[in-house]
């Protein structure tokens, strides 16, 4: 039997603490299973002192894995209770002070310096607060060159605790942040997704549920795992800027371990600032080698239809009830293999001038010309490598990209159509994706 009233451990008393399922006892209870390295990122590693000896989840007991410390008959041990559903922390009990024989014990690798519970208290409070581990990281540095963090030591060489947040931190802090917003970590991520889609499940969280538009289960190793996102501010975005305007679309690819490939629709405001209004997360097939190639036409027509189709049936809430969501222009990035090797050859400034000058082209003819006329020249120049290259590019420009309705996609022919139908001048038709590759970068780098 625990005293009730005991509240600490240094001087050996037991440990027994209770909490509420509201966020500020939540991120209490994150700060003491980090302070005494309870916490899940913390139990992996096998310099670990703590061992999990059973685990009752409604069925029987569990023998787990073993510490490379030696049984010293040491009566320290934690006792955690769980909510199963929501992994919320109700209860830690046990006895943190260890004996003699268990401190001197002789570790296989060199165990870390824990990191002060109070350190984690303010990352967990930043990271609610939307912060980013940047973010998190300069305010650690702040506190802790002023040493304002709660009980701060008066000399950091006497402290049995690290104060300084490292980059290899991120990834316990991330765990216990996301355990305290419901995420089941131990559980594989589709089953979470799909409890929280699940109106029938206690896990069944509407903000998410009305963010997603279409959502596709992978119940067999022949279907793919779909996820299309677009929040109510996105949906408004896309009906301002996109509805009988222009859209971007581009795929980027390693935002995180699964084999998940993302597709990102966007729009340009009035200050030519690119806003994300639809995110296309889906898998890529079973047996693909390379995620990044992991897609094709149909799986992009299906997700980009759900998209147009949502955003429709929405219409009447931002002032354009009964009208078909219709964008007028669009523009994608094409990653042609051929272009990597022309990078190499003394050729590529020519050629980079080439495909200005056909870019510049209103008539199909004049393009046409124009690959005639450098034909002629390159013939003239001999048979080297490098000119045998530059032909043969020249030649596929011929025969691909100046087909009509192809050459009509990529030329200010192109974007003169496209100027007429958003009724403005040329230059306002968006020419590239720079501003979806950019949003790509900070997604990816520091986001993710």
């Amino acid at each position: 039997m625990y005293d009730p009233n005991a509240t600490a451990c240094p001087d050996g008393i037991p440990v027994d603490h209770l909490f509420r399922l509201d966020a500020d006892d939540q991120l209490h209870a994150a700060s003491i299973m980090a302070q005494h390295g309870l916490d899940l990122e913390a139990r992996e590693h096998l310099r670990n002192r703590w061992s999990q000896q059973w685990s009752r989840t409604g069925g029987g007991n569990k023998a787990l894995r073993q510490t490379p410390v030696p049984f010293t008959g040491c009566l320290g041990h934690a006792e955690i209770t769980y909510v199963i559903g929501s992994q919320k922390i109700l209860r830690i009990r046990g006895y943190f002070d260890h004996n003699q024989g268990c401190k001197d014990a002789v570790y296989t690798r060199i165990p870390p310096v824990p990191v002060h519970p109070s350190v984690f208290a303010v990352a967990l409070a930043q990271l609610k607060d939307r912060a980013t581990f940047t973010d998190v990281k300069k305010k650690n540095r702040e506190l802790l060159s002023t040493g304002n963090y709660h009980g701060f030591p008066a000399d950091l060489r006497t402290s049995p605790y690290r104060w300084l947040i490292e980059t290899r931190d991120s990834r316990s802090l991330y765990r216990q942040f996301n355990r305290l917003n419901g995420v089941k970590v131990t559980e594989k991520p589709q089953i979470n997704i799909d409890e929280w889609l699940d109106p029938m499940s206690p896990q069944y969280n509407r903000t998410l549920a009305d963010s997603i538009f279409h959502y596709s289960a992978r119940a067999s190793k022949s279907e793919r795992f779909e996820a299309c996102i677009a929040t109510a501010e996105m949906q408004q975005a896309a009906w301002k800027y996109g509805h009988e305007s222009q859209i971007i679309l581009d795929g980027t690819f390693g935002v995180c371990d699964s084999r998940l490939l993302l597709f990102i629709v966007m729009v340009i405001n009035e200050n030519k600032k690119g806003i994300p209004v639809a995110f296309l997360l889906f898998s890529a097939p079973t047996g693909n080698r390379q995620s990044s190639s992991g897609y094709d036409t149909a799986i992009l027509a299906k997700l980009i239809k759900a998209w147009t189709d949502s955003l429709t049936k929405c219409g009447h809430l931002y002032g354009f009830a009964g009208i078909i969501f219709t964008p007028f222009t669009a523009i994608t990035d094409t990653d042609l293999k051929e272009r990597g090797a022309l990078l190499k050859i003394n050729l590529k400034h020519r050629l980079k001038r080439l495909e200005d000058s056909l870019v510049q082209t209103q008539d199909i003819i004049e393009a046409r010309r124009i690959l005639a006329a450098e034909t002629d020249t390159l013939l003239l120049l001999g048979t080297s490598k490098a000119v045998l290259r530059a032909l043969k590019h020249v030649n596929y420009l011929s025969e691909y990209w100046t087909m009509d309705n192809l050459w009509k996609s990529w030329s200010d022919n192109g974007r003169r159509v496209a100027a007429a139908l958003l009724g403005c001048h040329m230059d306002g038709v968006i020419p590239t994706t720079n501003h979806l590759e950019s949003f790509n970068g900070v997604l990816k780098r520091k986001h993710l």
